[in-house]
């Protein structure tokens, strides 16, 4: 029963790509209010979908299977016959296809580069430098470091990529120039083609010197390669929703990239537009960090004068393959380290983004709609909606005779973007997710906050894997790189070598122009997380019997409720809610758990403990305003508990009500004078106001709406 609604749900998302994608090829136009599908997250679930379309489609199953050109020639011309609103539909109602990422089967006995070295073409670059970059800080100098870069980035004389017939660039680009003059030495260009999309195609590819059995092709992949190959110590490239960012992750890569419009994009050649970034990767964060300093990036040291905390998305690393959840509990690990566990929360991203990006169910159709997750998907959808506008903005002439020969697969890409462009409900619905997108995670950032999520769903497949495996990996791949596209913030992808498993990293992503302090929470974290990756099995085993001890007390203490239940009524009763809130908090449930207090208190509004586990739980899900409510109801019931004050003291000073925590915290110490805890909060928040000018402070006092709220009515009566 189930996999027969698997099939009808694709059946259905399919025919509502072709209603939409069918009116936009018509003269008149049509119907432009259908909604768009999306197919669940998770790596199996995706799969599963993925693996019926190829059953079930002919069309589908075309691409998904490696045929000789003719053969495949000869499909695609009766696919056309069939017509071109059912190619659409399955090209963008399960974007996991390759037509749809701009991506064809790859045909028999196509060969990858071996020799790393053809992939780059030797480059000689002048500066004003000094012999040791002028830096006035020995340890900064950039001497030692040499560079491969992006051919989208124009050197003088040289010519750039399908401008066969325009003119050689009269000048250099002025970040390379910038960092030829601090000192850089240019080493090389790379030769692959930048212009894909997607991950992976047939021209311009290469192998992963990380996962030889794993092909790389698309923006960044070649210098990502060059980088970790040994070719070169640093690499400078462009990122989109997925570009350089995503295949420095797949080659165990230190990757920065950087917040748009900080670095001059003279002389480079825009791949989706608005949503570029110019972004670096090295094998070493220290050579991050001094180039980045060459390059004068914002952001210094942890936002100065703010707290940091390293909120970690539990919801998406559940969703990932085993070993990225062990790569997050590496990270977890190595934080309780430093910045230390006050600073390391846990929180459901997910749900956080479904509540302020209201936009993203309009990208939803309803019957897939419902749960917090799939607003990722949405979030995907709207980055390669406007990514292939942009695309199309910049060059809609290719292929024409000043541009030079164009190979097939970027021919269909250009193809694809110009029908995607034909769908102005599509990209009215893409501009209001990024809009939403880019506001709440800009406002949220602004209290210190770093997130941090899975940079990969999983380590990269192998070529010789099964495709619904590709498709899967590359489809949520992207829906992750999306999130910093759109958004448009910097983003640090830290890499975590796991023995025994393929590339891992884990992404941070913070506040528009922090991208120092990311670098620096990397530089800080690395020998951290060496460290304690020898003791991970052992350390997660042990969480692990932990929590079975944890759940067998309380299946005892369950059933001890409920026999109490019987005799005092409502007492057990509430109480058994209690436990199954406790439950779901300690599996990291925590929407779960809030649903299961509510029960509780609704059957008895008088227990102090059900608003205070309660706000815990709100707190998790970074819902302040209801932490903070909850905190003070239940310290009504029972004044001066330390546990609550604690509580209220996080989530007011998350909303920016720094006064009124540091009257919980000077609360919390004269009860427990020796609370370390309460100690170090009160100095951070002491610190933070005397840090604000007289303005800022008062803007603070007064509340702001950085945080995201959450609407109470439906849980009190």
């Amino acid at each position: 029963m189930a996999e027969e609604d698997t099939a009808l749900q694709l059946e259905e998302d399919e025919a509502v790509w072709e209603d939409e994608l069918e009116s936009a090829e018509r003269a008149d136009g049509g119907d432009e209010h259908s909604d768009v599908p999306t197919p669940p997250l998770g790596l199996a679930l995706q799969q599963q979908r993925l693996a019926k379309a190829s059953h079930s489609d002919p069309q589908f199953r075309h691409h998904s299977q490696h045929r000789p050109k003719k053969a495949e020639e000869s499909n695609m011309q009766t696919a056309k016959a069939v017509g071109a609103g059912l190619c659409l539909a399955i090209m963008l109602g399960a974007w996991a296809t390759r037509k749809f990422l701009g991506r064809r089967g790859r045909k028999a006995g196509t060969a990858l580069a071996a020799d790393y070295s053809a992939l780059t073409e030797a480059v000689h670059l002048e500066g004003s430098a000094k012999k040791d970059g002028g830096a006035k800080d020995k340890s900064l100098a950039l001497n030692d470091i040499s560079l491969a870069f992006s051919p989208l980035l124009d050197v003088q004389g040289r010519p750039r990529p399908h401008a066969a017939n325009s003119s050689a660039p009269e000048s250099t680009a002025a970040v390379l120039q910038a960092l030829v003059d601090a000192g850089v030495r240019i080493a090389s260009t790379t030769t692959t083609e930048e212009l894909y999309l997607g991950l992976q195609a047939d021209e311009g590819s290469t192998m992963n010197p990380l996962v030889p059995d794993c092909p790389a092709s698309g923006t960044g992949a070649g210098v990502a390669t060059a980088v970790a190959a040994g070719l070169a110590v640093a690499g400078i490239g462009v990122d989109h929703v997925a570009g350089l960012k995503v295949h420095a992750s797949t080659s165990g890569l230190y990757c920065c990239r950087v917040t748009p419009g900080v670095l001059p994009s003279g002389g480079v050649v825009p791949v989706a537009g608005t949503l570029d970034s110019l972004s670096l990767v090295s094998r070493d964060p220290h050579v991050l960090q001094r180039i980045g300093s060459a390059l004068k990036l914002p952001g210094g040291s942890f936002h100065k004068g703010k707290l940091l905390r390293l909120v970690i998305a539990e919801d998406l690393f559940s969703e990932c393959d085993e070993v990225v959840r062990k790569a997050k509990n590496a990270f977890v690990y190595a934080a309780h380290k430093w910045p230390g566990n006050d600073y390391v929360q846990p929180t459901s991203f997910a749900q956080w983004l479904a509540k302020n990006v209201p936009s993203a169910r309009h990208l939803l159709s309803p019957d897939v709609a419902q749960g917090s997750m799939m607003v990722l998907e949405a979030i995907r959808h709207a980055g390669v909606a406007l990514q292939y506008r942009e695309f199309l903005t910049h060059h809609g002439d290719l292929g024409e005779p000043s541009s030079g020969p164009l190979n097939e697969e970027l021919a269909e890409q250009l193809d694809n973007c110009r029908k995607l462009s034909n769908t102005p409900s599509i990209m009215a619905r893409a501009e209001a997710v990024q809009q939403e997108l880019s506001t709440a995670l800009r406002e949220v950032c602004k209290d210190g906050l770093v997130f941090v999520l899975p940079a990969l769903p999983a380590a990269p497949p192998a070529r010789s894997g099964n495709q619904e495996e590709w498709n899967a990996f590359e489809a949520v791949a992207m829906q992750f790189g999306a999130i910093a596209a759109l958004a448009g913030i910097p983003q640090v992808n830290v890499p975590i070598d796991i023995p025994g498993q393929g590339p891992l990293s884990i992404a941070l992503l913070g506040l528009a122009k922090s991208d120092m302090s990311l670098i620096d929470i990397a530089l800080r974290m690395a020998p951290l997380i060496n460290k304690v990756i020898p003791t991970l099995n052992t350390r997660m085993a042990q969480e692990d019997d932990e929590r079975e001890e944890e759940t067998a007390g309380a299946r005892a203490r369950r059933q001890s409720n409920s026999h109490a239940s019987t005799a005092s009524g409502s007492g057990g009763e509430a109480e058994a809610f209690k436990e199954k809130g406790n439950t779901a908090f300690k599996a990291e449930q925590y929407g779960a758990a809030v649903q299961h207090y509510t029960s509780a208190i609704e059957v008895d509004r008088s227990n102090s403990v059900y608003y205070s586990n309660r706000a815990m739980a709100f707190l998790k899900l970074m819902q302040w305003e209801s932490a903070e409510a909850d905190c003070t109801r239940s310290l009504r019931l029972k004044p001066a508990v330390v546990k609550t004050l604690m509580r209220r003291g996080t989530a007011r000073g998350a909303q920016g009500k720094l006064e009124e925590a540091i009257s919980d915290y000077r609360h919390v110490l004269s009860l427990e004078p020796n609370n370390r805890q309460a100690r170090s909060e009160l100095k951070g928040l002491q610190s933070t106001i005397e840090a604000l000018d007289p303005s800022e402070s008062e803007a603070l006092q007064n509340g702001h709406a950085n945080e995201p709220q959450v609407d109470e009515s439906h849980m009190y009566s």
